[in-house]
């Protein structure tokens, strides 16, 4: 499964690339989709078909969503989750 390490935490964010090819495709834009709070990737089906042709589109499951490996702890928000993002 992909996954990719946060600097400096144990955190391990899960994610998938969709393109027409399904290949990355450096030409495209890059559309970044989050996964809905409390839920995972494939909530995110019907946004990843519309938009694949035309974009190189990653998909991300935050922590404590889907796949991500992590432990939450009390000083994670939505800067920490923003943080996470940028990284």
């Amino acid at each position: 499964m992909p996954h990719v390490d946060l600097p400096g935490s144990s955190v391990s964010l899960y994610y998938e690339l969709h393109t027409a090819t399904g290949r990355p495709d450096p030409a495209k834009p890059s559309l970044i989709l989050v996964a809905p709070s409390w839920g995972n990737i494939l909530q995110l089906k019907d946004y990843i078909a519309a938009f694949k042709n035309d974009y190189s589109v990653c998909c991300i499951e935050p922590r404590s969503h889907g796949r991500t490996r992590n432990a939450i702890t009390a000083s994670f928000d939505h800067f920490v989750a923003a943080a996470d993002l940028g990284a």
